[in-house]
């Protein structure tokens, strides 16, 4: 939901309760095509809680992912992936969510867990270890299949992965591992993931060349390793690693210099400021910083509006150093009002940082500098000038 400074918002399922749900549930029944039919019967299900729009809703997004599967549908933006993608997982999830609420042996429901049975001994079969997490998890989550055949899937993937696979996704695999043999009961297998786990955090930790990821990959591996029977020496091992590669971040912490050369600017300014007496000197130094134009400072605002509307989108306070609110500018909208209390808010932005640029400091320090006591013998000149 998204809801604008005058108080207009974006629609709420809320907003459809009663005719206009009415006339969603007769779409519903109208409807053939599974994505528009999941939709439509998904609303009715959240406003007001109708059990069979439900059931019809959890079988449309089954029958989506079934049609994927067989090339009669197609998922946005993928191409070459066919069924084995977050959106298939995604529409999976919330069919057995519905199943939770009105029963898991109804059509839909038991159509999501045969399809999420089926996908997931796909993506293990192929070795694609990022569906394997996916769909491997939702079978976890809702206790789909046997959890020690997971655990199991995931060792021999494991075993048969080329070299060079992402070492972060191999320890999210090992952890999928040790979770589903914590659900299956199986102490042994549950440990010796969290080991494999830990020994993959650690030969990261020594792949990294920064000290503070590296010991921050050090911790998770014995965070890891904690509760692991017979790893307490390896633990105390790593804790002591850990002292020593952290000793390295105070000097990845420290300050930097970037030098850069303002010879040429300095000599650009000095024979800018090469006048005979001081009052040209403050004319020129005056003549430094001008008034901006009014009418091309608006345009600046609404140009930087447009090309960052986010930035101004929304309305906001502004307070004092008490914390209390001493102004609300309105927000810019999409366009389709008046905008003058955000581009008012820009402006003042705008202007504040040119009053904070280090160049006009820089100029004061030049003005100083041309102000300082003169060499000797200069003084009477000034003394002419001053009366």
């Amino acid at each position: 939901m998204m809801v604008r400074a005058d108080g207009r918002r974006t629609a709420l399922p809320v907003d459809f309760r009663g005719p206009p749900a009415q006339i969603l549930a007769e779409m519903t029944a109208r409807t053939t095509h599974p994505v528009l039919r999941a939709r439509l019967a998904d609303i009715c299900w959240v406003v007001d809680r109708n059990a069979q729009l439900a059931a019809v809703a959890a079988e449309a997004y089954a029958d989506i992912v079934a049609k994927v599967d067989a090339g009669e549908l197609r998922f946005r933006g993928e191409d070459n992936r066919g069924v084995l993608t977050f959106d298939a997982r995604d529409l999976l999830r919330r069919a057995l969510l519905i199943g939770r609420a009105i029963g898991p042996d109804k059509p839909g429901p038991t159509a999501a867990r045969g399809l999420v049975m089926v996908l997931r001994m796909r993506a293990f079969q192929q070795g694609l270890m990022v569906p394997s997490l996916w769909f491997g998890h939702l079978a976890l989550d809702f206790g789909i299949g046997d959890a020690t055949e997971i655990g199991e899937q995931v060792e021999d993937m494991i075993s048969r992965l080329p070299n060079g696979s992402d070492p972060h996704t191999i320890v999210n695999l090992w952890r999928m591992a040790a979770r589903a043999y914590r659900v299956a009961k199986r102490a042994e297998g549950q440990h010796r993931s969290q080991s494999a786990a830990g020994e993959q955090l650690v030969a990261i930790a020594a792949s990294q060349p920064m000290a503070l990821l590296a010991s921050q990959t050090l911790a998770e591996a014995i965070a890891e390793l904690h509760g692991v029977p017979g790893q307490k020496d390896r633990r105390k091992e790593l804790r002591h690693r850990l002292v020593d590669v952290q000793a390295g971040i105070a000097d990845e912490m420290s300050g930097f210099a970037i030098p850069t050369d303002f010879e040429e600017l300095a000599r650009q300014v000095d024979q800018q400021m090469q006048h005979p007496t001081l009052r040209d000197k403050l004319f020129a130094f005056a003549a430094l910083a001008r008034s901006p134009d009014p009418a091309a400072l608006v345009q600046e605002a609404r140009d930087v509006i447009r090309k960052h509307p986010l930035s101004s989108l929304f309305g906001s306070s502004h307070h004092d150093r008490e914390g209390k609110v001493v102004h609300r500018s309105e927000g810019a909208g999409f366009g389709d009002g008046d905008d003058g209390s955000a581009i008012e808010r820009q402006l003042a932005q705008m202007l504040d940082r040119n009053r904070r640029c280090p160049a006009e400091r820089s100029g004061a320090d030049q003005f100083r500098g041309y102000c300082s006591p003169p060499k000797a013998g200069r003084w009477p000149s000034l003394r002419r000038l001053v009366h």
